[in-house]
């Protein structure tokens, strides 16, 4: 039953944070912030409940909850968790966290509403890391898209301007989301169709499913529609445009939202379904996946070097990210594993770092130019130095998270292919340029807003930035906390 209420509890605070703004605009901040401890406090349970089994047991599930659902055509509603899942579920209700905690009540008009939007999000991600019944997986990957689209719609940047490109960026996102949930389907169907011509049952369920033999030419072909289904959400050019579009567009929180779930959902899933049904032609696949990956790193850092909206920056620099995550999912070692999970925890968390002071541009300058912000350094607290921290966090300076991750992860591929690795290397180090000019325009030089009121960032604002930082550094000074969880 642990389980199934982390799924519930979003799904009920989010419906009193929508009606409760009728009695007060602060009653829905509050109850999101309950929302997400009792959320905290119910992942620390269900952790204490599997750390007897979770370092012994590497192969089945540790918690699992079933219950029938249309049992006829072998679907229930079943949920479990293992090593990964629980990764995913810690970034999840620690992203949710951060993202609940930096809104202010004054942010936006219906504050009821957007929270409802951000905790139905958080709870169907949860729903997608804990299914294992794939018609479920898929009831949960189609949810996640519709309040993402409101968000956008609704709580978008700028919208009293913008608001027809706000409608148009979230129409190409949903789009784009029901193409990848078409190929899912249809690779699921399929699957259920041919365990039902060799067993005689209908059955949805993971662990079914993922022990049919295939033959190679029907393998590589539903291969190769999951992996496209998943491309578009990580993504992937030429198939990225949604992404940053909607990245622009979205309210600070969605955006942060957008890149911590829905860009690591796809990883996930290429993780868990992809590569596990589909072992043989995924390892034939291996040569196109990086030169794809390669092609989305240096696609990513070539496009973010003349762009002005930081989100924009960070958009196409979260591309390149992808890239690398792509070509090292398909080189899986112990170690190798181990540096893809802190890769996406600490990138995942730096990138919400980023997306919160973007946000916070827009509140207290009233713009995310980068050619217009500049001379920040003595002028908006300590936000300028952590943002200095953020960034060389982006592009893997030692000391931070994204080092270990990323230097691990070439490690290994160096092992396996040393040529394709070190072309990696080198496409990664060309993100060090946009990276450092966004510094460079913001932090130094003359302060052109002066003409402007005199703004004080408030403390609140401050604190969660630091939270961030501090998680970050922790990953990156001792990943042994994750290390302990996987190995």
């Amino acid at each position: 039953m642990l389980l199934i209420w982390l799924i519930i509890i979003p799904i009920i605070g989010g419906i009193l944070c929508w009606q409760c703004e009728r009695i007060s605009n602060i009653l829905p901040h509050i109850i999101a912030i309950i929302t997400l401890f009792v959320e905290v406090l119910l992942f620390i349970l269900i952790y204490q409940v599997c750390q007897n089994t979770i370092h012994s047991n590497h192969t089945s599930w540790l918690l699992t909850y079933n219950i029938p659902w249309i049992p006829t055509i072998g679907i229930n509603f079943v949920l479990a968790i293992d090593n990964l899942t629980i990764i995913m579920l810690l970034l999840t209700i620690l992203l949710g966290l951060i993202s609940i905690l930096c809104i202010s009540v004054s942010d936006y008009s219906n504050i009821g509403l957007f929270y409802f939007n951000i905790l139905i999000i958080i709870s169907s991600t949860i729903g997608i890391f804990l299914s294992i019944n794939m018609f479920l997986f898929l009831c949960f990957w189609e949810i996640v898209n519709i309040p993402i689209y409101f968000l956008t719609t609704n709580f978008g940047y700028n919208q009293s301007v913008n608001k027809t490109l706000c409608l148009k960026a979230a129409t190409k996102f949903f789009i784009y989301s029901q193409i990848s949930s078409l190929c899912i389907l249809s690779v699921i169907v399929t699957l259920a169709s041919i365990y039902h011509n060799s067993y005689g049952i209908w059955s949805f369920n993971y662990q079914d499913l993922v022990s049919l033999n295939l033959d190679k030419y029907t393998e590589y072909v539903l291969m190769l529609t999951l992996f496209i289904a998943f491309a578009i959400k990580i993504p992937i050019i030429p198939v990225h445009s949604w992404y940053v579009d909607i990245q622009t567009y979205a309210p600070a929180n969605g955006a942060m939202d957008l890149n911590g779930f829905l860009l690591k959902i796809a990883i996930y899933g290429i993780i868990r379904f992809c590569i596990p049904f589909f072992p043989i032609s995924s390892d034939k696949f291996i040569l196109i996946v990086s030169i794809i990956g390669i092609s989305n790193i240096l696609y990513g850092a070539i496009m973010s070097f003349n762009q002005t909206d930081i989100k924009r920056v960070i958009s196409y620099i979260n591309i390149s990210h992808m890239g690398l995550l792509l070509i090292a999912i398909y080189n899986i070692y112990n170690i190798a594993y181990f540096g893809i999970i802190v890769f996406i925890l600490s990138h995942s968390i730096s990138t919400a770092g980023l997306i919160i002071v973007a946000g916070y541009f827009h509140k207290y300058l009233g713009t995310r130019n980068i050619n217009n912000i500049s001379g920040l350094w003595n002028n908006m607290g300590i936000v300028p130095a952590l943002l200095l921290i953020l960034v060389i966090s982006i592009f893997g300076l030692p000391g931070t998270g994204n080092f270990i991750g990323e230097f691990i992860i070439l490690l290994t591929n160096f092992n396996i292919n040393p040529v394709l690795t070190i072309i990696t290397t080198i496409s990664l180090l060309l993100l060090v340029i946009p990276s450092l000019k966004v510094i460079q325009l913001v932090c130094y030089g003359e302060y052109k807003l002066t003409n402007r009121l005199m703004f004080s960032i408030t403390k609140k604002d401050q604190l969660v930035l630091l939270l961030v930082v501090a998680i970050i550094l922790l990953l990156g000074l001792y990943p042994q906390l994750i290390l302990s969880i996987l190995f």
